[in-house]
Order: structure tokens, then C-alpha cells, then sequence
């Protein structure tokens, strides 16, 4: 399942900051670092009044008919499961953060995590604080 680099578009990669904005203004979890690449997207996330698979169902799903909607398609944009892992401790948080915020740079997008605009290391003001 997928389109290939569907979040190559920035109005589709707005979509999914528009919907990491409703998350964290709704409580239902606290994110800490993200970065949407054209094809895939990487996210630290602290569920606080929602469980995970609900935050993940509402980001894929939202997304996926948005995205159909403003691009008149139709069908899934993101592979059924997704994958997680615990954080256990401040070093493997640091560790997570900087596979995230590198990962433009690892892949060629640019030169600095900054300088990739769909990513926590230019949006600063879209994560939250662990």
C-alpha cells in the first residue's frame, strides 16, 4: 500500500503538520520530533490522552482522505501497521531525535537538518519539550 513519494507535494506535507498541530493542541499526545520525507514519515510522540494506535489511525486516516480529497484520488496512502519502539531512557531519546532530524541529510535532501522545512529541526515551535 502507498503512492510512492506522495509527501514530495508541500500541501500534502501541510496536511500532516496540520494534523500534528489538532494532536498536540488537543492533548491527546505530546510530540517531540518529526520529519516528513517524500515517502515516509519518522515521529517521536508521547501519547497522553490517546493510545498510539488511536494517534496513528487519526494521522493515516486523515491524511489519506484529505490528501485523496485535494488530489481528487482515492485509496490508502500508508501501509497498514506501523512501526514503534520504547524509548527507555534520555540517551536513547537523543539517539531517536538525531536519526529523525538527520534523516534529510542522510538521504540527500539538504545539507543541515534545518534546512529541511518539514521537519521538527526548522519547525521548532511545532514540538513539544521532553
Amino acid at each position: 500500500m502507498g503512492r510512492g513519494k506522495v509527501f514530495a507535494s508541500n500541501e500534502n506535507a501541510r496536511i500532516i503538520l496540520e494534523i500534528f498541530e489538532e494532536i498536540r493542541k488537543s492533548d491527546a499526545a505530546k510530540i517531540f520530533a518529526f520529519v516528513i520525507m517524500p515517502d515516509h514519515l519518522h515521529l517521536i510522540v508521547k501519547p497522553e490522552k490517546e493510545p498510539l494506535a488511536k494517534i496513528m489511525q487519526k494521522i493515516k486516516g486523515k491524511t489519506s482522505r484529505l490528501i485523496n480529497q485535494r488530489e481528487s484520488t482515492n485509496g490508502g496512502l500508508w501501509q497498514k501497521e506501523y512501526f514503534e519502539r520504547v524509548i527507555r531512557d534520555e540517551k536513547d531519546l537523543e539517539e531517536k531525535y538525531r536519526y529523525i532530524i538527520y534523516n534529510p541529510v542522510k538521504n540527500g535532501l539538504t545539507e543541515t537538518p534545518e534546512e529541511y522545512p518539514f521537519s521538527s529541526a526548522a519547525l521548532t515551535e511545532m514540538v513539544d519539550k521532553p
